[in-house]
Order: C-alpha cells, then sequence, then structure tokens
C-alpha cells in the first residue's frame, strides 16, 4: 500500500522548493542570517521608526494640512513601511560583498556572475551557469536531476 503523504507534509516539501536548488554551507547560512538581522534591527526598523514617528508628529501638530489631520495613523504607516523597506535596501549592497567574499561557495559565483551580466541572468549565460552547477554539484538538492532554463522549454515548443 502505498504511504499518503499528510497536508503538513506537502506544504512543508513546496516551501523547501521556493528555496535555492543547492544546499547552503554554514558560513553562507551565517553571513545570509547576519545580513538579515541587520538590515532589519540596525537599518529596517530605525529608519520606518524615525519616519513614522516624524510624519506622526506632524500630522498631530497640523504641519501636514487636511489630510495629516483626517488620516494620521495611515500616513504613520506609509510612512514606516516605506522607511522599514528602503532602510532594509540600503544594505543590499554590502550585504552582496559580503556573499562575495566567501571562499569556494555557490552562493558567491551566482552573485558575481549575476553582478557581471548587469544584474540579470541573460539567457545567452546558460553554459557559464550550467558549468558553475557542475562544479559544485555535490551540493546540489538533487544530485544527477537536471536544471531546466526557460530556453529549453522555449526550444522545445517551437
Amino acid at each position: 500500500m502505498a504511504k499518503e503523504q499528510s497536508p503538513a507534509a506537502s506544504s512543508t516539501k513546496k516551501a523547501r522548493d521556493c528555496g535555492p536548488p543547492f544546499k547552503l554551507t554554514n558560513e553562507e547560512k551565517a553571513v545570509l542570517k547576519e545580513c538579515r538581522k541587520t538590515a532589519t534591527l540596525y537599518r529596517g526598523l530605525p529608519i520606518g521608526g524615525g519616519i513614522a514617528a516624524s510624519l506622526y508628529w506632524a500630522a498631530t501638530n497640523g504641519h501636514l494640512g487636511g489630510m495629516g489631520q483626517r488620516w494620521p495613523r495611515l500616513l504613520t504607516g506609509v510612512g514606516f513601511l516605506l522607511g522599514f523597506w528602503g532602510g532594509a535596501g540600503s544594505y543590499r549592497r554590502t550585504c552582496m560583498e559580503k556573499i562575495k567574499n566567501l571562499e569556494n561557495s555557490l552562493l558567491s559565483d551566482i552573485v558575481k556572475m549575476r553582478e557581471d551580466s548587469g544584474g540579470f541572468f541573460p539567457f545567452s549565460r546558460d553554459k557559464e551557469f550550467r558549468a558553475l552547477l557542475e562544479k559544485h554539484s555535490d551540493r546540489l538538492e538533487q544530485p544527477g536531476a537536471a536544471v531546466k532554463f526557460p530556453s529549453e522549454e522555449s526550444k522545445k515548443l517551437e
């Protein structure tokens, strides 16, 4: 009799499929954790909180006119979200530099390749990406599994 998967197990598998198709090393995990913590606690929250507090003060003291008097909490919330997003995003370049400085790292190689191609992966670099995956084949989630590229799908349709 075939073993059935519980709904929790299938949702866990789906959530796992959303991550990178390779196993992160402990060093890569530590750098990503530090980047997430620094971007959130030391950039996003202070900047978002500062903007929110300033907007709330300005709205309640009549410095923003009618809109500030009608919806001070809405302005405060939007200000916090935009400040948090901008503050956390301001740490991105620093985090990418930390990732690029990792030794013998697939994640570092992918970031470098992406930067070299102007911020995106053009399909003309498929061969380089495949070579990179073969170099780190021991770290793939499913060794030997074929990595499909959109260019392959379009070739099949033609």
